[in-house]
């Protein structure tokens, strides 16, 4: 048993040496692509990773999550190469509308209080107005009882009136 134990604690510490420790396996480099209002550097900072990082120890699963918790990703992907690459490709929502409800505050047009909406009326908060944002239509609804980042808003009203905006962009 003893020798067993031996053959199994030098196994690990070669394992450690080999890849663990090696350098060459060190996170270098973090791409990100992407379209939209959400930066690159808030998409890095949300991974929580840190340069020398080791590549084989990083969870890519996990890392994808983290990102598709923010409430303007539709989709993340995350691909690694061992040369201290990791590549993150991300799918943002792209708004198509602002929504307002005097009862919960929410006001079109304004950073911090502005919520905006997607074609799947997924709510997205608005932190930054960019130019864009500012020819986009507002949706009043009257009785919302809550918003939640990153959630379809619950509501007949609400649905009606996406729908009716998809309409109009059709034609």
């Amino acid at each position: 048993l003893s020798s067993s134990s031996a053959a199994s604690d030098v196994y690990k510490r070669q394992v450690q040496e080999a890849f663990v420790k090696n350098p060459r396996f060190s996170l270098r480099q973090i791409v990100v692509n992407t379209e939209g209002s959400l930066t690159p550097q808030r998409i890095v900072r949300t991974t929580g990773l840190t340069e020398g990082q080791n590549l084989l120890t990083i969870n890519l699963r996990e890392v994808r999550e983290r990102i598709e918790q923010l409430p303007e990703v539709r989709t993340a992907t995350i691909a690694r190469n061992y040369d201290g690459r990791l590549t993150i490709e991300v799918q943002q929502r792209h708004p198509v509308a602002w929504l307002e409800c005097q009862k919960l505050k929410l006001e079109p047009m304004r950073s911090g209080h502005g919520w905006l909406v997607d074609e799947e009326g997924v709510a997205i908060p608005c932190e930054v107005v960019i130019k864009e944002y500012l020819a986009l239509p507002v949706i009043e609804i009257e009785n919302l009882n809550q918003v939640t980042p990153g959630v379809p808003v619950q509501s007949m009203q609400f649905e009606a009136a996406l729908k009716l905006l998809s309409e109009m962009s059709r034609r």
